[in-house]
Formats: C-alpha cells, sequence, structure tokens
C-alpha cells in the first residue's frame, strides 16, 4: 500500500503526450517491444539557486521479461542533475524510491523526467504519488551591515553602531585602521544580529576609521561603508588661585567662526562635585560628539573640540549640569 498524505501537483506527460492527473496516479512508462526509451515530465517549475529539493515516488513493474531501469533526472537550459539508475522489480511490489540536491547551484526552469527503459514484453515501469520537496536555504554571501556611525564618548573610547541587512550571518568582524596608517586591523568581533561595539582603551585626541563586515557557511559579505571619529581630549580643571566659580557660566568658543579646532571654557561652582555633560549637536539636532560626560570639581575648564571629521555649517554645544543648561552657537568654515 501506498502511504496516504503523498501528492503530486499538476500533471506528468509521457513521450506520447498523453497526460496523467496528479493526485494519486500511475503511468505506464513503455508500449513494448523492441527495447526503446520512455519517458515521463513533470510540470515546469522554478528552482532558486541555494534552494534544496527531495523527491520521492513509488514505482513497480508488472509483466513478464527482465526488469526496466529508470534514471531520474532534473533537467532545465542551465541545471542537468541525474541520478542513480533504478531498478523497478515485480517482487515486492511498490517501492520507495528518494533523490535529493543539498544546494541548486543556479536559478533556472526545470522539469523532472523519469527516463524508463523496458525490454521485449508486456512489462511496465509504473509510478504513483511523486511528491517534490523544496526548501530555501538562503543562498551566497550575506548582505553587508551598512550605516555604520562611529561616536567618541571619551578619551579612551569609541562607539559603533551599524545596520544589519543580514538574515544568515554568523559573526560580525570589526576592523579598525589607525591614524596615520594604511593598513586595516581585525580587532574584535560579535555575534549575530550584533549592531553595537564599543572600542576602549584608545588614545586620547587621536582619530581611528572603522569598518565593518559579517560571514556565513558562503564567505564574507563586502564591507560596511568606513566611519571615523577622533577620542575626547583629556579635560583639565583649571581654578584660579583659591578662587571658585560663584556660578554656573558656558562661554563662546573661540575662535568662532573656526576651521577645524575651537576652545570651550566652563565654569563649575560650588563645593560639590557636579555631573557634567559637554555636547556638539548639528542644526538638525543629531548629537556628533560628546565632548565631556563625567563628574568634575568646581572650577574652570576649557576643552578643545576638533571638527576635523564635521563638514561646514552651524553646530551647538550645550552644557547639562544638575542645576544649569545652557546652549550657544558656533560656525565651521572650511
Amino acid at each position: 500500500n501506498i502511504p496516504a498524505g503523498w501528492h503530486l501537483t499538476g500533471f506528468f506527460i509521457d513521450n506520447s503526450q498523453n497526460n496523467t492527473q496528479g493526485g494519486t496516479f500511475s503511468a505506464k512508462s513503455s508500449q513494448g517491444a523492441p527495447p526503446q526509451n520512455n519517458y515521463l515530465r513533470s510540470p515546469k517549475f522554478s528552482v532558486v539557486a541555494g534552494e534544496k529539493m527531495e523527491i520521492q515516488f513509488w514505482a513497480k513493474r508488472t509483466g513478464g521479461g527482465q526488469d526496466p531501469w529508470v534514471n531520474v533526472r532534473i533537467k532545465g537550459p542551465v541545471l542537468d542533475y541525474s541520478f542513480d539508475t533504478v531498478q523497478v522489480d515485480n517482487v515486492n511490489g511498490w517501492t520507495a524510491y528518494r533523490f535529493e540536491i543539498d544546494s541548486c547551484t543556479f536559478t533556472d526552469s526545470v522539469y523532472i523526467y523519469f527516463y524508463c527503459n523496458t525490454n521485449p514484453g508486456s512489462q511496465r515501469a509504473h509510478f504513483d504519488d511523486v511528491t517534490i520537496w523544496k526548501s530555501y536555504i538562503l543562498p551566497g554571501l550575506p548582505f553587508p551591515p551598512t550605516a555604520l556611525f562611529a561616536l567618541a564618548t571619551s578619551g579612551t573610547e569609541i562607539n559603533l553602531n551599524w545596520t544589519d541587512n543580514a538574515t544568515d550571518e554568523n559573526k560580525y568582524f570589526i576592523e579598525r585602521k589607525d591614524a596615520g596608517s594604511s593598513v586595516w586591523n581585525l580587532i574584535d568581533s560579535v555575534a549575530s544580529n550584533v549592531t553595537q561595539y564599543t572600542d576602549d582603551q584608545l588614545s586620547p585626541n587621536t582619530l581611528y576609521n572603522y569598518r565593518v563586515y559579517c560571514n556565513n557557511t558562503f564567505g564574507n559579505s563586502p564591507y560596511s561603508n568606513e566611519a571615523y571619529d577622533t577620542t575626547l581630549n583629556v579635560v583639565t580643571g583649571i581654578t584660579h588661585g583659591s578662587n571658585v566659580p560663584d556660578k554656573y557660566n558656558l562661554y563662546n568658543n573661540y575662535p568662532n567662526p573656526f576651521n577645524p579646532s575651537t576652545k570651550i571654557k566652563f565654569d563649575i561652582p560650588g563645593n560639590n562635585i557636579s555631573n557634567a555633560k559637554l555636547i556638539v549637536f548639528d542644526a538638525s539636532g543629531r548629537e556628533v560628539s560628546t565632548l565631556v560626560n563625567s563628574s568634575l570639581a568646581p572650577g574652570s575648564y576649557e576643552f578643545e573640540f576638533n571638527a576635523s571629521r564635521l563638514t561646514s555649517g552651524v553646530y551647538f554645544y550645550r552644557l547639562i549640569t544638575n542645576n544649569f543648561v545652557d546652549t550657544k552657537k558656533m560656525v565651521l568654515i572650511k
């Protein structure tokens, strides 16, 4: 008996152009002597590069004479897979057969052929319940990450983030090129679906370039775009003698306009350490650099901001503390 649930979508056509409907079907492969090649052909269907295919069918022979052989072939304009010969007997009745392709090498439109050779006599090769499975194995190299962005957060750290465009990556790999060097070095890797990384133990006030790629079983993706940023200067507090500022103050940067560096000065008053953050953002409100993000003792501070990686335009810098917020404008002209 043939297991329930097997089916063929469409129909097979034999070499006399007779149609055999799908569902549970049976078709003779030959029309007698002398020995001749006869075939059954499936409907045409599409395969995608990287797809896995599996074909199962049942076959038996009826009548006298020698056992016919069957060759199963998947053929299109590009693809041509031919499988081992099957000897179809009439002793065991219906017998199951199975063939598979691990991964199609091209995208193509193909037929499945059962080429049958029979000997003189009344024997026939019958086929039933042909089943075709196709499972999509994501083919080829993974798509590269995009929108890589680098942002320095201190004198020793730069944060990276990127967009994940792949669905089958194994890992992401981060490469860095130090200032003045033409050599890219692999510095680390992160797991699949991770889209950020912090590069630490860097040198202050130093430019670093980055690029990212991912891989899968087929190999490495192309590189992302390159991103870069300069680590922050180490900010030092300068108190004017024994005098401590009596109020918060954010001063106008000097020079202004500037190219590419300018100095930003601010005061922290009082007797307690203050949490202070000094950021730079563009005219659209996007933060482009964090100059200070730490606890500062009372005093007067000066920071040199290097905008060599930015384009000409209007920018704003903002000082944020527990009790004070102020924003000022500066103009970069290159």
